[in-house]
């Protein structure tokens, strides 16, 4: 199944999105989970000999592409095992964190390898696509994912400090516009990933990427990373919701963060509600996935069943032809990441 690769002006947006697999990611975006799953603080594992079990069925059923976790050699086992032997309790940990910081994300926790809440519950009681459900499924699982896993990093990255033109902004979400969602080799995206897991390599950690499989927003809160907005966004505190999450299940036991509070959202605000230009969003944490614009411009077109936009959406929806981004513009919570003043804001030499 392959999405759409370009809108407005030409611009590349997606990237490689070949699969039903990275297509349901995008459904995720769109899916509300409000009080995931219980807050208590995950306990570590007892420690599990590595062997060279096979992976499931499942998930060798997967178009995975090229695997990424690293076989080590005789001597990167050495050199793990004198940094590890070296290493204090916490400093590998505040490794991660800094190079995290260093490669410009605005955020990093780490948590179990347990599973994550599954997200069927909503997915059910909205009658989603049987192949999102079976999404959830496969992602809400990660040690089927990576057995030898005993720990998950969650990396976000604030897309929202690069400027993008308004002219493409009426037409384009800026998740699209920054080339991060799903990026190209030899991006900046892409480069900044490269050289996390060159990090990871290096400290001799064998690891598998989150692929847009793992349930990365759950993830996240029970990392202490993000927190849930109204508008069923993920928000990293003081950042706002114009953030992307990369997942990394790792073979080192790392120390587990805080989880975060579901949402911090005033308990009365009904702004991101309001702005809706669909009604999609009928209520706080309420989202009719089948009037989002993101399914109508996006999404439907590429069921198979040769739907077209239904009329009464099309004005409603205007010129906006992949995504939108009016419930996170009208969010109080964005008004630091949407300001055009912000100290930190760069020109993205692509798309300006």
């Amino acid at each position: 199944m392959e999405l759409p690769a370009a809108v407005a002006a030409g611009i590349l947006i997606l990237g490689d999105a070949t699969s039903t697999i990275k297509l349901a990611g995008m459904l995720l975006i769109m899916l509300g989970i409000p009080a995931c799953e219980s807050r208590g603080f995950p306990k570590k594992k007892t420690e599990q000999s590595y062997d060279e079990r096979p992976r499931s069925s499942l998930i060798r059923a997967l178009p995975l592409g090229t695997v990424h976790h690293v076989k080590m050699t005789s001597r990167q086992a050495q050199s793990r095992s004198l940094r590890t032997q070296e290493a204090t309790m916490g400093d590998l940990e505040r490794q991660i964190r800094a190079k995290a910081s260093e490669l410009g994300f605005c955020k990093v926790g780490f948590t179990s390898m347990d599973d994550l809440p599954r997200v069927s519950d909503q997915a059910q009681k909205r009658a989603y696509p049987q192949f999102f459900e079976e999404m959830i499924e496969r992602g809400s699982h990660p040690r089927d994912l990576f057995p030898e896993g005993r720990s998950i990093i969650v990396l976000a990255y604030d897309y929202a400090r690069h400027r993008y033109p308004e002219k493409l902004l009426r037409h384009v979400a800026r998740t699209y516009l920054s080339r991060s969602y799903l990026p190209l080799e030899k991006t900046p995206a892409r480069n900044r990933l490269d050289a996390f897991e060159s990090f990871l390599t290096d400290w001799g950690i064998r690891f598998e990427p989150d692929r847009n499989i793992l349930m990365m927003r759950p993830a996240a809160l029970r990392a202490g990373v993000i927190t849930f907005g109204r508008n069923n966004f993920a928000y990293v505190d003081g950042v706002g919701s114009f953030v992307l999450l990369y997942g990394y299940m790792v073979d080192v036991e790392l120390e587990y963060d805080q989880p975060s509070p579901d949402c911090i959202c005033p308990p009365h605000c009904h702004a991101c509600v309001d702005a809706c230009p669909t009604g999609a969003l009928r209520a706080p944490f309420d989202l009719e996935l089948e009037r989002c614009v993101l399914w109508d411009n996006v999404i439907a077109p590429k069921r198979g069943d040769g739907s077209d936009i239904p009329l009464s959406h099309r004005d409603s929806i205007g010129v906006r032809v992949h995504g939108c981004d009016a419930c996170q513009e009208a969010c109080p919570r964005n008004h630091r990441a949407l300001d055009p003043h912000r100290s930190d804001a760069v020109d993205d030499p692509v798309v300006d």
